[in-house]
């Protein structure tokens, strides 16, 4: 029997476009300077900039830090309970 994934809210705050904190983050997919991929609870997220650097990430309860410039923060499909089963 397969785990029911836990709905973790999800939040979003950013100082100055070059700070931010962020909930309801399930894994770090990849990250580098100058893109960082993340899993959510509502899906994909992906975050473009320069000089992009994880200061924290806790996977227990789902928060992380970053900082750097962002310039774009981009939302992928959110991923359906039936969609994961089936996908």
């Amino acid at each position: 029997m397969e785990k029911k994934e836990e709905q973790k809210p999800h939040a979003i705050s950013i100082d100055n476009r070059n700070k931010c904190v962020m909930s309801g983050i399930l894994k770090v997919v990849s990250a580098t300077d100058t893109c960082i991929n993340l899993q959510t609870s509502l899906g994909a997220l992906t975050i473009n900039g320069s000089s992009l650097k994880l200061v924290a990430f806790s996977e227990s309860n789902g928060s992380l830090s970053m900082q750097g410039e962002i310039n774009a923060i981009k939302y992928g499909a959110k991923t359906s309970a039936i969609k994961k089963l089936f996908g």
